[in-house]
């Protein structure tokens, strides 16, 4: 079969992993001589260097809880709301950047289907 065929099968098989689908595109984008797909491919596979310029789909809108504690009372998992956050940290407890490569998401998936 070739590549092309290879790769298509493999992303419609359930059985099949992502990184070594990720791999399989690593070698089209070669023969295919496409530095932006290579460069794509690799940042998956081996993790992006830093959060800015990150795909849409590694940011996550998160929020953010706490527990307090005070002199009569206390509250858990109450949500912070990040208006009483100074300016400066505010974007760091909005989102959550996922720049590590695709076998620590497939791992962390694969824990968290055996936790749950």
């Amino acid at each position: 079969m070739p590549l092309l065929q290879d790769i298509q099968k493999a992303a419609i098989d359930a059985k099949s992993d992502l990184p070594t689908l990720l791999r399989m595109c690593k070698l089209l984008a070669v023969r295919l001589g496409s530095v932006d797909f290579e460069h794509w491919v690799d940042s998956e596979l081996n993790g992006y260097s830093e959060w800015k310029g990150l795909p849409e789909y590694r940011v996550l809108s998160v929020q953010s809880f706490g527990n307090f504690v005070g002199s009569f009372q206390s509250a858990n998992d109450m949500q912070i709301s990040l208006s009483i956050l100074p300016e400066q940290f505010r974007e760091t407890y909005r989102h959550a950047y996922f720049v590590q490569g695709i076998s620590a998401l497939v791992t962390w998936r694969t824990i968290q289907m055996v936790v749950t």
